[in-house]
């Protein structure tokens, strides 16, 4: 989401400082320092540079956090939100408690994800509860 906060910000800036060859106006030549040899053009023809149109959007916001469920619901409010939205939880297909356990392993140690080991059997309980089944 950041990145996409950042590129939108790039487009702005960019879109501004492009507004001037939009009108029309030569695009400035630098000069070379002193003794310096002069660079050669880049991008072929400076007629024909191409201005950029600043695009408005709203990314979807996900706050949320997960429903109240007992022994589990900080846990997996603190390590699963970091990288999911409330909203990707809940709409999980209904599972085993043994397959969220691997998925909840495989979040450990294939994507590097920050789970205490005293907390990964009370987020697998969680979810479990929540949507799987026992």
């Amino acid at each position: 989401m950041m990145a996409l906060r950042i590129f939108a910000t790039m487009a702005v800036l960019l879109a501004g400082a492009g507004s001037a060859f939009a009108q029309g106006a030569p695009a400035p030549t630098p000069t070379p320092a002193e003794g310096a040899p002069a660079a050669a053009p880049v991008g072929g023809d400076t007629d024909k540079i191409q201005s950029l149109t600043t695009v408005h959007f709203e990314l979807p916001l996900s706050d949320g956090v997960m429903p109240e469920g007992g022994d589990g619901t900080d846990e997996t409010n603190y390590t699963c939100l970091a990288c999911h939205s409330a909203d990707h939880l809940l709409y999980q297909p209904e599972v085993h408690e043994a397959q969220w356990r691997e998925v909840v392993d495989k979040m450990g140690w294939a994507d590097h994800a920050r789970i205490d080991e005293a907390d990964a059997p009370k987020i697998v309980e969680y979810l479990t509860n929540l949507r799987g089944l026992k």
